[in-house]
């Protein structure tokens, strides 16, 4: 038992995590996602990640778990991802309103040897209450985390997959009746 805690010791201090939020229940009501990688830095794809693998990765946790991921329309035109938040800061307020109709569950990892910094947040469409004409893309929901590779491909995938049980977390405090699995998480719920 001791062995244990030593082991997730050493693996949990690898990562070190921030977040931003309001509280769970801006992930109240959520039923299906997009998702979009952001474009990776040359130090990433050197060490061989992939946006396809990073959102694949994604999909298959959130679809494990029974979060429906879709095909967002811009995707089915192109070939492409959903745009990065580059191109969706330059949409017209039409084109805002369309991109946004279901939350979009971002994915940025930075690269920069020997560390990286992995960023899971989700984007939607918000309306002001100080005036309901207006209505932007926001995060409602984002957790961060930093940590050191050692030109080890795998340290990375391990810290989105820690960020993604984290909003799965979240998710099922504001879901209660979408939590299938149980006490899945109940390590993570005790250290975070």
């Amino acid at each position: 038992m001791r062995f244990k805690r030593i082991v997730l010791f050493l693996v949990l201090s690898l990562f070190s995590f921030s977040e931003i939020r309001v509280g769970e229940d801006v992930l109240k009501g959520i039923d299906k996602v997009y998702i979009s990688v952001e474009s990776l830095p040359k130090d990433a794809i050197e060490m061989g990640l992939t946006r396809e693998r990073l959102r694949a990765i994604t999909e298959l946790k959130l679809r494990r778990e029974g979060i429906k991921v879709e095909c967002h329309p811009l995707e089915l035109k192109s070939a492409e991802l959903i745009p990065t938040e580059e191109v969706i800061r330059r949409m017209n307020v039409e084109e805002m309103n369309e991109f946004f109709k279901t939350p979009i569950l971002y994915i940025n990892v930075a690269v920069k040897n020997p560390a990286f910094s992995i960023t899971v947040k989700v984007t939607e469409n918000v309306t002001l209450r100080r005036d309901e004409d207006i209505s932007c893309a926001a995060s409602t929901w984002q957790r961060d985390c930093i940590g050191v590779h050692t030109n080890n491909l795998e340290y990375i995938v391990s810290g989105l997959s820690l960020l993604l049980d984290l909003f799965l977390i979240d998710y099922y405090k504001a879901n209660p009746k979408e939590n299938k699995r149980g006490e899945t998480f109940s390590l993570a719920r005790r250290l975070f």
